[in-house]
């Protein structure tokens, strides 16, 4: 009987050994848990601090782009240079458009007209490369300037978007006035116009340069200057190395014309074209 109380005993305090075990290592992993919670609490402030700090960080970078010196435009912030990518990628392509560019490129193909737009194109993108290259030599616009790609949008905001870039002030009184040169030698034309490689013009023909009037119709006709054409047809006149390209559109004023570009190379470096667009016979 004894023996019988004594094993009861032994077995109640053992169990109660392990309940104060087990107690305690609840007690034990309550307080570690609770002194994580306390850790996160005391390290969340500082999170909080370290990401405000990155925004303020990526704010300052942009701003930075936004007034950087023209020396400094080569390493433009990489978020300014996706938004230009954006701006100048072609649109979807339009088949029947993409039939008649194949067939209009073709030398056999071309008007007497076109061989003679040809050779206004050709002498034109000649003087334009001469002003251009002249701005650099004489220190006028650096090279950094005449090839920079960052566009800064117009204030007020106009639609279609415009905009200003390092070196469009000098294509406004250099290089118009030869354009506006070639735009009357042949009565066929309709515009005569440089480019960059991008589509984009810092400089339109006189005509299509007026003052906005608010009427959006009339001033998609009337002031088409420093805009980026980045439709296929600019897109293609733009992009294109060759001796000549020689496309047939539908312009966004609803005319169909041939447009004929031949690319413009400053110091050996392709900078854009030089776009003559005329009446389609």
């Amino acid at each position: 009987m004894n023996t019988s109380l004594e094993a009861r005993s032994v077995k109640h305090e053992a169990g109660s050994g392990r309940d104060e075990a087990g107690g305690a290592r609840r007690a034990t992993k309550t307080r570690a848990t609770g002194s994580n919670s306390r850790s996160a609490l005391l390290a969340s402030p500082f999170a909080l601090l370290a990401s405000l700090s990155v925004g303020v960080l990526a704010v300052t970078v942009m701003s930075l782009a936004l007034f950087s010196t023209p020396a400094a435009t080569e390493s433009a912030p990489q978020a300014v240079q996706q938004d230009v990518n954006a701006i100048s990628q072609p649109p979807a392509r339009d088949s029947s458009l993409i039939a008649s560019v194949a067939k209009a490129t073709r030398p056999a193909d071309m008007t007497p007209l076109d061989r003679d737009i040809l050779a206004l194109a050709k002498a034109a993108a000649v003087e334009s490369v001469q002003a251009l290259e002249r701005a650099i030599d004489q220190g006028t616009k650096s090279e950094v300037e005449i090839f920079s790609t960052l566009y800064f949008p117009i204030s007020p905001p106009t639609s279609p978007r415009t905009f200003s870039t390092f070196y469009d002030d000098y294509i406004d009184a250099v290089v118009r006035p030869i354009q506006e040169g070639y735009l009357g030698k042949n009565n066929s034309i309709v515009f005569a116009i440089l480019v960059d490689r991008n589509g984009y013009v810092p400089s339109h023909n006189l005509k299509f340069s007026q003052p906005r009037t608010g009427n959006l119709e009339a001033d998609l006709k009337a002031n088409r200057s420093k805009r980026i054409f980045n439709d296929v047809t600019g897109f293609r006149a733009a992009k294109n190395r060759e001796e000549y390209l020689l496309q047939v559109y539908r312009r966004d004023t609803g005319e169909r014309m041939k447009d004929l570009s031949v690319p413009v190379l400053v110091k050996g470096k392709h900078w854009g074209a030089f776009r003559i667009g005329y009446a389609d016979e």
